[in-house]
C-alpha cells in the first residue's frame, strides 16, 4: 500500500505556485479573456436594429409630409418653386431678360423678312 498523494488541507502559497507552473496547461489559463458572450451579441444586434428602423421610420414620415404638402400645393394651384443652382459664375439671368423689347422686335421681323412673310 503506498501514501496518497493528495494533501489534506489547504495549500500555502509558494507550493500553488509551484504546482500551477509545472502545469502543461498553464499557457491555455495563464491570460485572462473576456470575450462577449452571444447574449451580449444578440443585445446589441437589436439595439442597432431598434436604431436603425427608428431613422427608417422619420425618413418616411417626412417623406409623406413632403408628399402631402406638393400634393396640397399642386391643389390649390400653387407651384413649389426651389431655385437650381446657377451652373455658370456670375449673376443667374433668365434666358428671356437678356433681350430688349426693341432687339426681340427686330429679331422678329428680320426672321419674318427671311422666311418672306414680310
Amino acid at each position: 500500500m503506498s501514501p496518497p498523494r493528495s494533501k489534506f488541507g489547504p495549500v500555502d502559497a509558494n507550493e500553488r505556485e509551484r504546482i500551477i507552473n509545472r502545469s502543461p496547461l498553464k499557457s491555455n489559463y495563464d491570460q485572462t479573456l473576456d470575450r462577449e458572450s452571444a447574449y451580449e451579441m444578440l443585445i446589441n444586434r437589436e439595439e442597432e436594429l431598434a436604431k436603425r428602423r427608428q431613422l427608417l421610420a422619420e425618413q418616411e414620415s417626412r417623406e409623406k409630409e413632403e408628399s402631402k404638402k406638393a400634393a396640397a400645393a399642386a391643389a390649390s394651384g400653387r407651384v413649389s418653386w426651389r431655385p437650381s443652382p446657377n451652373p455658370l459664375p456670375g449673376p443667374s439671368i433668365p434666358s428671356w431678360a437678356d433681350r430688349s423689347p426693341a432687339t426681340s422686335l427686330a429679331t422678329s421681323s428680320a426672321s419674318a423678312r427671311d422666311t418672306g412673310m414680310g
